[in-house]
């Protein structure tokens, strides 16, 4: 199942680009994750993510998403 996409009319808009996303809590950092690499498959040329809060149980995988 694909839960992220990038819209055929859009793919011009993240190619070679730098995209930055932000999130308001990160737990596991799949959400990020799973964006980054669809961003990066598409032809982002940097991917940087943001989170303004992370789950204290898990605070490695806050610093793991970015790629």
């Amino acid at each position: 199942k694909k839960a992220y996409i990038v819209r055929r009319n859009m793919e011009d808009a993240v190619k070679d680009r730098t995209v930055v996303l932000i999130d308001d809590i990160v737990t596991t950092g799949a959400t990020l994750g799973a964006c980054a690499r669809l961003l990066r498959q598409n032809g982002a040329s940097r991917v940087y993510c943001f989170a303004v809060a992370s789950d204290d149980t898990n605070r490695d995988a806050a610093v793991a998403v970015t790629l």
